[in-house]
């Protein structure tokens, strides 16, 4: 089935109905200017994505107005998880939420500090606990800026892990993110995909600033 260019580098399909929890399978082809074809995966049609159809169903979704039991913990000496409404001191925090609530999940939000970013360390914002037995898409939108927008420095970022044992101990990485940018960005992480299935989900975010010492704002909102 041909792409069709939509824009810059994005492109649409329409693909064949599908019934209800059937697995498609599909690949993309791309061919050269002198005729080379190249696959993703790399050796398709051996290989071939799928995905599952079913009904979307809206298991979980925090705006952060209210507590729905996410906690912060961290070594870092400044800039831990709080949430609230971004004050919007002009130094690589966010001016305001992303979708328009309110409120969001933000590193130290003092309105009287403008030196208020993630320091020395590490702030770590965790997630309640999900039943994701049969899987599901996890979308939120995210925030990583630097002084202004310029580049992280070495080990800054935010991180993002997910634990599926009972105990929450098994973290695994499922995201980093290192480049600084002054505008909300948004993000999936497909469980049962990229990660296993279980009925004991949490997910946990991490900011980090390394030595030597660095500007890292990060925000997490529409979760």
């Amino acid at each position: 089935v041909p792409l069709t260019p939509v824009g810059g580098t994005l492109y649409a399909v329409t693909l064949p109905a599908a019934s209800c929890s059937d697995t498609p399978e599909f690949y993309f082809s791309a061919v050269g200017d002198l005729g080379t074809s190249v696959f993703l995966p790399s050796d398709a049609p051996s290989t071939t994505f799928t995905a599952s159809v079913g009904t979307e169903e809206e298991v979980f979704a925090d705006n952060f107005e209210s507590n729905q039991g996410w906690t912060t913990s961290g070594n870092a000496s400044a800039g831990l998880w709080e949430r609230g409404v971004p004050v919007d001191l002009d130094r690589g925090d966010p001016s305001a939420d992303f979708d328009g609530s309110g409120q969001c999940f933000l590193t130290e939000n003092d309105p009287v500090d403008s030196n208020s970013d993630v320091d020395d360390g590490s702030a770590i914002l965790t997630s309640p606990l999900f039943d994701l037995t049969d899987g599901g898409t996890v979308s939120y939108a995210y925030w990583l800026n630097d002084i202004p927008g310029g580049p992280l420095g070495s080990g800054d970022g935010l991180f993002v892990e997910i634990a599926t044992n009972a105990g929450s101990t098994n973290w695994q990485s499922v995201r980093s993110y290192t480049s600084a940018a002054g505008s909300w960005r948004s993000d999936n992480i497909e469980v049962g995909t990229e990660t296993a299935t279980s009925s004991t989900v949490r997910f946990r975010f991490t900011a980090t600033d390394a030595s030597p010492g660095d500007v890292v704002e990060a925000a997490l909102d529409a979760f």
